[in-house]
């Protein structure tokens, strides 16, 4: 009688577990159980690095494993993800560019140990920013451009930055952001040395677009520069 009631609830048990296993996929099922197909982590989501022998992608303050990154975008689960930090092989890649993974920036934490003192590089992090602006600062004490914004073109000697109609003056630019009095500002267009700087890409300025222009000259004929562009746009249209 006693191994009658064993022998069906061991029936029991397997039955669920085929039930349980039969609506997942086989990543999912790699999930339920907790392991890693073939030493590749299952598709799922943390608020905090659970692998760290893994390829992840950092995105919204959540550590995405199991997709794929490619042309710079994360595909995860059929979404296409962008604007994140995918790191593999102790690289970061961000916007097309590869850098360096550093400890402590933008989610990258090599183990345990690290994320659990992650306050520790924050405020080391804090402290090399600190002693940036204090290096700037003294160069704009020696003569170098002071951090200012202008609704025109102030200096046409001295990189800047054009966000919203406005000329940025004294930042800093670094990994598609605009460092600017303590804040990031991006979508806008960085020149420096006649190439203009947008989304992780480099391309040649061109005199009355996006707001660049390289002497007091070319802005006070940029109507002129306007109208030059919208013909060559019609024209480019036509054909």
């Amino acid at each position: 009688m006693l191994r009658k009631k064993i022998r069906y609830i061991g029936a029991i048990t397997v039955l669920s577990s085929g039930l349980l296993f039969t609506a997942c996929t086989p990543q999912e099922r790699v999930f339920v159980t907790g392991g890693v197909a073939g030493g590749v982590a299952a598709a799922s989501v943390y608020d905090y690095p659970y692998y760290y022998d893994q390829p992840y992608y950092y995105y919204n303050n959540k550590y995405y494993y199991g997709g794929v990154y490619r042309d710079g975008y994360y595909i995860y689960r059929g979404q296409r993800l962008r604007n994140g930090h995918y790191y593999h092989n102790g690289y970061r890649y961000y916007s097309g560019k590869r850098y360096p993974a550093q400890v402590g920036t933008y989610g990258y934490y090599q183990n345990q140990e690290q994320y659990r003192n992650r306050d520790r590089y924050r405020e080391r992090r804090y402290e090399q920013d600190r002693d940036r602006d204090r290096d700037r600062d003294r160069r704009v004490d020696a003569g170098a451009v002071v951090a200012s914004v202008y609704s025109y073109p102030h200096y046409y000697d001295q990189p800047y930055y054009f966000y919203n109609n406005k000329y940025y003056y004294g930042g800093v630019y670094r990994d598609g952001y605009y460092i600017y009095r303590g804040q990031r500002l991006s979508n806008g267009h960085y020149y420096h040395s006649g190439y203009r700087y947008y989304r992780g890409k480099r391309y040649p300025a061109q005199v009355g677009t996006y707001g660049y222009y390289q002497n007091q000259e070319q802005y006070r004929n940029r109507d002129r520069y306007r109208s030059q562009h919208d013909e060559q746009r019609r024209d480019r249209d036509r054909r």
